[in-house]
């Protein structure tokens, strides 16, 4: 690239702070005018934050407990669990995206969602002789979406009820209950009313959070839902919910970026670099010639510093000389720790090294690339930005 304006922030709209609010604590991400790698300390953002729990299966609670049912007179009690084979094929998933298609008892994230799917089981055990005497299958999507130019985040669950066994079949006598709340200073959590579940229902629930990260910090945050289910002939023998927890958001408010905004920090991302004639072809090249950045290889670290930037790029073109009225390109770019000293430069038309810079920063904003944060650099899949 040869000029710094080609990687400027674009501009976008702040969104409005919505619903509850999370007070998060962060740390400061400093201006650094240093032409090195990043430093394992503050200025290098982690990959992420902690990742999905998956739904809790409590039934050997609840049978560790029968005596004491037996000793309080319950006849019946409920249990949960997500372990057993269920027969909810008919049922009609939620809406999630299509990278969410594959997954069948566990999580998936992209840079700015994250889903789950799990098929789970509410069973009714004879507090007496300890045996089974019916069950209901569901199955439990989860849908959390972040905001690339916003604080807000937004939550949905859905609870889908399959086919019914033994003493719970043709049952209308199940309710449910999900409580919302989230980590880190949440000054507010949701609670849905019980509602009645009948086969075939897909029942959601939605709430959206926002997050306060300190000036020039960034900081994460997570939900859990509690889902509590009760029936007019059974007790809960377990006395506490299913719960579920989202892997950490990371949101930010560093003064690189134009907007504030929020994502997934585990998912490492990648620009689709194809289509940008010479510069695209340079990237090819110097891949090949061993330079990071590809997928699956070594990736690269993005710097913010627009003097690092320009030390690289002199490190890198200085002593290039472009064809008659082109440009130099350099690669690993200027604005990541791997560039400068060593890089591949070659010769480009001036449109085709906008047009990487004008791809480039859209990536790195509407991804949130963060100081030291890793990414790839494909040159083999066409740009969506």
């Amino acid at each position: 690239m040869s000029s710094r304006e080609k990687i400027r922030p674009l501009i976008s709209v702040g969104a409005a702070i919505l619903a509850a609010t999370i007070t998060l604590g962060g740390w400061t991400t400093p201006a650094n005018a240093e032409p090195a790698p990043a430093p394992a300390s503050a200025e290098t953002t982690p990959a992420g934050g902690r990742l999905a729990i998956p739904p809790s299966a409590d039934c050997d609670t609840m049978k560790s407990r029968l005596a004491q049912l037996r000793a309080r007179n319950v006849d019946r009690a409920l249990c949960y669990g997500t372990t057993k084979a269920t027969k909810l094929d008919r049922l009609r998933s939620a809406a999630l995206p299509s990278f969410c298609s594959g997954v069948s008892d566990g999580w998936a994230w992209n840079r700015s969602q994250m889903c789950g799917r799990f098929d789970s089981y509410v069973e009714m055990y004879d507090v007496l002789t300890g045996a089974i005497i019916g069950r209901t299958d569901f199955r439990v999507e989860f849908l959390t979406s972040a905001s690339w130019n916003g604080l807000t985040f937004v939550d949905e669950m859905w609870l889908a009820r399959g086919e019914s066994y033994g003493e719970m079949e043709n049952d209308d006598d199940m309710t449910f209950q999900v409580n919302a709340s989230c980590d880190y200073g949440c000054t507010g959590s949701y609670e849905d009313s019980s509602v009645t579940w009948d086969y075939g229902d897909n029942s959601l629930s939605r709430h959206t959070f926002s997050a306060t990260p300190g000036a020039g910090s960034y900081a994460f945050a997570r939900t859990s839902y509690e889902v509590w289910f009760d029936h007019e002939d059974a007790v809960d023998g377990t006395e506490r919910p299913m719960t579920l927890t989202t892997a950490e958001i990371r949101c930010d408010r560093v003064s690189y970026w134009s907007a504030s905004g929020c994502v997934f920090g585990q998912h490492r991302p990648t620009v689709r670099h194809a289509g940008l004639g010479a510069v695209t072809t340079h990237v090819r090249q110097a891949q090949a010639a061993g330079h990071p950045g590809a997928p699956g290889g070594t990736p690269l670290r993005y710097d913010p510093s627009d003097a690092n930037e320009d030390i690289r790029r002199q490190q890198a073109c200085g002593g290039f000389t472009p064809n008659p009225g082109e440009q130099c390109d350099e690669y690993p770019f200027a604005r990541s720790w791997e560039g400068g000293t060593g890089s591949s430069a070659y010769s480009v038309p001036g449109a085709d090294n906008s047009a990487q810079g004008g791809v480039l920063s859209s990536f790195l904003q509407t991804n949130r690339v963060l100081n030291g944060e890793q990414y790839h650099v494909d040159p083999y899949a066409l740009s969506n930005y």
